[in-house]
């Protein structure tokens, strides 16, 4: 077995093989890169059937991908790659950064709160080999354009409208959301629907907060506001990962960790009063004729499996499956039964 045949990715200068792979190991490299040396440690993943690569520079695990025996990344729980390559967008005043890869029919990816595209990483990676993946940073998430006081699902809606537009892609798409993803979707589906093919819906729900829950936002956007983003990563953690996840130390936790420390407090608020003023879409659901796949985590504490079968049950063209081994971020905790789900539906 060649380690080359596994490590895909431009290899900065002299590449030195070593010798004899560690115990353990089924190979290993070691990257002359300056200003940090780049180390590259091959391991059997969890799978029999794949390999986890780990690259290390200075120490510091800076990636982590699982290859199939074939040399094709699978994404399987843990794993991580270096930063995607992102575009910036111009729709009216704002500009929403954009990860763009593959080709064929689109599948736009919309992701929870308070994350950015990275959470859709082992779907990029794997299915942008069958279609085109488009997962932008929501207005004021990641490194798009910052937001007003509040922010509504309408006119996250409308922003992915335009986003097509200035994309120039007029047939309809697939539209996968997340959790506040999903929310979004809903007001898609409602706004623009001759823009749809499919729905996938993860991890979400129909119905508005009751009363409790929006106090709970609302109270919660002032302390963001006045203590910053890592009160709400403190208090977010725990719910968004199976107790499993968390007990693993998969690289996903602290990189979801860190990427809600980066969102400004601004837009976590933003985004709070949004979602507590969002309309009740529930009464909606028996129009939604078209193709739907819900996916939620067996372990979801957030949208438990029994909300979004009872969801499912409501929508005339539905098909809903359990994922395992998952939380509230199906797509980050076990993305090969996510990804095969997708493509299973995509497919059909």
């Amino acid at each position: 077995m060649r380690l080359d045949t596994f490590v895909r990715f431009p290899v900065p200068g002299p590449v030195a093989r070593s010798a004899e792979p560690e115990s353990g190991r089924i190979g290993s490299l070691f990257l002359r890169r300056r200003p940090n040396p780049l180390s590259v440690v091959t391991t059997p993943s969890d799978s029999a059937r794949s390999i986890r690569v780990v690259l290390r520079s200075s120490g510091k695990v800076v990636c982590v991908t699982v290859f199939d025996f074939a040399g094709r990344p699978v994404g399987l729980p843990g794993s991580f790659r270096l930063e995607l390559k992102l575009k910036k967008v111009a729709i009216g005043t704002q500009q929403l950064n954009v990860v763009d890869e593959g080709a064929g029919t689109v599948l736009l990816l919309i992701h929870g709160f308070p994350l950015d595209h990275s959470m859709w990483r082992p779907q990029i990676d794997d299915l942008s080999s069958d279609f085109r993946v488009i997962a932008p940073d929501l207005r004021g998430f990641g490194t798009s354009s910052t937001v007003e006081p509040s922010v509504s699902m309408q006119r996250l809606a409308d922003d992915l409208a335009n986003l097509l537009e200035a994309l120039d892609i007029d047939d309809p798409v697939s539209l996968g959301g997340l959790s506040m993803g999903g929310y979004v979707a809903w007001e898609f589906w409602r706004r623009h629907p001759r823009r749809l093919k499919h729905l996938i819906l993860c991890d979400t729900r129909a119905e508005a907060d009751d009363h409790k829950t929006r106090q709970t936002r609302v109270a919660t956007a002032k302390r963001v506001l006045r203590e910053g983003s890592a009160l709400l990563a403190k208090m977010m953690i725990p719910r968004l990962f199976a107790t499993e996840t968390l007990q693993t130390g998969a690289p996903a936790v602290d990189a979801t960790r860190q990427v809600i420390l980066r969102t400004h407090p601004a837009t976590i608020a933003a985004a709070l009063h949004g979602m507590a003023n969002r309309r009740d879409t529930s009464t909606w659901l028996p129009d939604i004729d078209i193709p739907t796949l819900l996916l939620c985590g067996a372990s979801d504490v957030i949208t438990p499996a029994r909300e979004m079968q009872r969801l499912a049950a409501a929508l005339p063209s539905s098909h809903y499956v359990t994922i395992p081994h998952a939380g509230h971020l199906a797509p980050l905790e076990n993305p090969v039964a996510v990804n095969q789900e997708i493509r299973r539906f995509l497919d059909r």
